[in-house]
């Protein structure tokens, strides 16, 4: 959040762009709530659109006379300490690079995102297997081992969706598990990175989706057996966020043993709920479950209940099950990692 003195709102930009110096940017939080966005570039005919996680429909832009640079006042709520949330700019469609603006808003007392370290892990096997009934009949897997791996020995795997995410653009992986091993707060683990389907995503991923049995079959019967003939598998989990935690509860309760459990952060299940709910009222017990999700913003606040209902019915059925809701986290990048920080060492230090 912009840390300058003098907070000009966009309104006083209009009338002064003389204010407009270059090392202006936003988001410019205001002391009465409102946050001033600016965006600058050239959205050819386009309006730049502002899109937040507290306003329900995007929110237009207007150009400054004679500059490339476009702006908005907004309402926001009061923003707590640890806000975890982002204002994104779309132009067409596509998110929008600004020099004038930095998407993310980070509370004073959000912690720290883990630095990754790398080297304790190697990517053993980039394959892709044939998955019919998924987009492109083929899905791309990538398989991370310890350095020190020994077929000998059983480690914890995680099945891990979303690769081109989580490795391709977040680098989260395997640098994550990485660090947190090396720090002593989980062990060794395999890695089995399963890129989604593009725009097909939902589909594949939501109770209900035209492809969607395919692509839990493609897991159960697919993946796992591949992995495990390849390679000493302990305990199995899943791990997925959105739309990719709805899918990694289908995995666990529709087929019980083939998952230990897994972390499910900022679930979104849209109208796959009722299926979800209705596994884990037939759920026959064991099994621990992480589930994570934030209370900031429109999405965040209407999932809230849905989990809480979902936590108390697997619990009910004897899961072992952790529901943490994060205040101030939204649906974010960043808050999906600092939840996966947490998951990950209540899964592996707090038996």
């Amino acid at each position: 959040m912009n840390g300058c003195e003098f907070l000009p709102t966009f309104a006083s930009l209009r009338r002064h762009p003389e204010l407009l110096t270059p090392a202006l940017s936003s988001p410019i939080v205001h002391p009465s709530g409102t946050i001033t966005v600016l965006w600058e570039g050239d959205p050819g005919t386009a309006v730049p659109l502002c899109i937040t996680e507290w306003i329900a429909t995007p929110q237009p832009l207007e150009q400054i006379p004679g500059t490339s640079v476009w702006g908005a006042d907004l309402d926001a709520p009061s923003l707590p300490r640890t806000i975890c949330s982002c204002i994104r700019v779309m132009v067409k469609g596509k998110q929008a690079p600004s020099p004038r603006h930095q998407p993310d808003l980070r509370g004073p007392d959000l912690p720290a995102l883990l630095s990754l370290s790398s080297g304790r892990m190697s990517l053993a096997e980039d394959m892709v297997l044939p998955a019919p009934g998924l987009a492109d009949d083929a899905r791309r897997i990538r398989v991370y081992v310890p350095h020190n791996y020994s077929a000998r020995q059983p480690y914890p795997a995680l099945f891990w969706f979303d690769a081109q995410s989580e490795i391709d653009q977040l680098r989260w992986l395997p640098g994550l598990p990485e660090t947190l091993w090396k720090l002593g707060e989980m062990p060794p683990v395999i890695v089995v990175a399963m890129d989604h389907g593009g725009g097909a995503r939902p589909e594949e991923y939501l109770a209900g989706g035209r492809r969607n049995q395919a692509a839990r079959t493609f897991v159960w019967d697919t993946i796992l057996p591949s992995v495990a003939a390849r390679y000493a598998l302990g305990q199995c989990w899943v791990i997925g966020s959105s739309n990719g935690a709805s899918m990694a509860l289908q995995l666990i309760l529709a087929k019980p043993g083939a998952f230990a459990g897994g972390l499910c952060i900022s679930p979104r299940h849209r109208e796959g709920l009722n299926t979800i709910l209705a596994l884990a009222g037939d759920w026959p017990g064991g099994g621990r479950f992480f589930l994570s999700q934030g209370d900031f913003g429109l999405g965040e606040q209407h999932a809230q209940p849905s989990s809480q209902v979902l936590a108390e019915r697997l619990q009910e059925r004897g899961a072992n099950i952790r529901l943490v809701t994060q205040h101030g986290y939204g649906h974010t990048f960043d808050a999906f990692f600092l939840m996966l920080m947490d998951g990950l060492r209540w899964l592996f230090t707090e038996r």
